[in-house]
């Protein structure tokens, strides 16, 4: 059975503002599960990845959605973002012995430094 479902679409850019007013939140950590779509919703949130300290995305070594980006593509765009990986974590052990979805946590570099982290001198993030 197919039906359609209107659905009202915000981005990043449009809900952090409001979120940090409410909130009071400054140090975010963002975790995308779009089927896909996260280069679309990291697309509508640059404005607020200032604000963004770590981020969660779903890599994919096997395309699994259509018109989906590779795992290759995703990395370098996160990279060419200011992310950094921190970690790759396979998110379905049925899968194996085939590698087909990581979840891979990323650090932005220009507000978490990597000797900092190795030293374990990174301060509460929640804060």
């Amino acid at each position: 059975m197919e039906r359609e479902i209107a659905v009202e679409v915000k981005t990043i850019n449009d809900i952090v503002p409001a979120l940090q007013a409410r909130l009071g939140v400054h140090r975010l950590y963002l975790k995308l599960d779009t089927q896909g779509f996260d280069l679309e919703v990291i697309g509508g949130s640059h404005d607020q990845l200032k604000h963004v300290w770590a981020l969660q995305t779903e890599i994919s070594m096997k395309a699994i959605y259509h018109n989906m980006p590779s795992y290759t593509e995703a990395i370098r765009v996160m990279d060419s973002l200011g992310f950094s990986i921190s970690g790759i974590y396979p998110n379905h052990p049925e899968h194996f012995p085939e590698a087909v979805e990581f979840d891979c946590i990323l650090v932005n570099r220009s507000l978490v430094r990597h000797q900092d982290l190795i030293a374990g001198k990174v301060e509460d993030l929640t804060r």
